[in-house]
This record gives structure tokens, C-alpha cells and sequence, in this order.
């Protein structure tokens, strides 16, 4: 069994990933309060995500990352360039504006990444990067329109109704 790493899968990752490893030493001036996603969804979202980074970079026996031809590859870069630059453009709007986070902006920075992650591993026919990358688009939107909806909610006044535990 043969190890590889994906230089054009470790380039895109990267390019996701730089603008995360930013908002750890610049956080928000206004951190919103919203109650954290389920935990069975913040997991499956973690799974998928690092599902993703293993499956992309490294390719491992039948897990390869490649294009079955130039026209595939050529649709991916043009794609994934523009995501990234979609992605990178609102965290740029973020770092702009006093690193303050839009309500607008929070779902696309979720679907972008995802779109990157299923694109290679459709384009690519790795199965198992397509079930991981779902995995992760599904759990990380849910997540975030949850958090989105409790802070449209607290923007407009209205006051979360919790469930009573029996």
C-alpha cells in the first residue's frame, strides 16, 4: 500500500484553513451568545470535517485522490477557485469591518467549504471523501443556521423558548 500527499488538495486546504487559524488570535469585538449545536451534531460535523483533511491530503490505497481527466480538473480548479475566493472574500469583509460578523455572511461560510469538499470527492470519484464530505455539509449548515436562527431571533427581541427536560 502506497502513502501520497496531494499537493493540489493540501494547497486548498490550506487556503480554507489559513483564515480559521487567523480568527484564533483575532476574535470577534462583538462575540454573539448562542447556545452551542447538539452535541451529536457538533461530532458529526468534526468527523466529516476530519474525514475530509485525511481523504484529501493523504492519499491512502483505494482512498486516491485524481482527476479521470483534464476536462474534471479543469472544472474543479475553476469551481473550488471560485469558493475560495467567495470564502475569502467575506473573511476579508469581516477583518474590514472591525471583526464584526454579519448574520448575511455566516451560512455562505459554511456552504463553501462544504461545495469544495464534495466537488473533489465527486470529480475525483472518491466515495469515501463524497460520504465524509456530506457528513460534514450536512452537520456544519445545520449547526450554523441553528446559530443563525437564535441570533436573528435575539436581533429581533424575541426570546428563545427552551424545552423543559421531563
Amino acid at each position: 500500500m502506497t502513502i501520497e500527499i496531494s499537493l493540489w488538495s493540501a494547497v486548498t486546504l490550506a487556503a480554507l484553513l489559513l483564515p480559521n487559524l487567523l480568527y484564533v488570535f483575532f476574535k470577534p469585538v462583538n462575540p454573539e451568545k448562542a447556545e452551542p449545536p447538539k452535541p451529536f451534531f457538533g461530532w458529526l460535523e468534526q468527523l466529516g470535517r476530519m474525514g475530509c483533511i485525511l481523504l484529501m491530503c493523504v492519499n491512502i490505497g483505494p482512498f486516491q485522490f485524481g482527476f479521470r481527466s483534464d476536462a474534471a480538473f479543469a472544472i474543479w480548479l475553476i469551481a473550488v477557485a471560485g469558493c475560495i475566493a467567495g470564502y475569502w472574500g467575506m473573511w476579508v469583509w469581516y477583518f474590514v469591518n472591525d471583526r464584526r460578523f454579519a448574520l448575511w455572511s455566516r451560512m455562505p461560510m459554511a456552504i463553501l467549504p462544504s461545495v469544495v469538499f464534495l466537488l473533489t470527492g465527486a470529480l475525483c470519484l472518491n466515495v469515501a471523501l463524497l460520504l465524509f464530505a456530506a457528513v460534514f455539509a450536512l452537520a456544519h449548515c445545520y449547526n450554523t443556521y441553528g446559530t443563525v436562527r437564535q441570533l436573528r431571533k435575539k436581533e429581533r427581541g424575541d426570546t428563545p423558548k427552551r424545552k423543559k427536560k421531563a
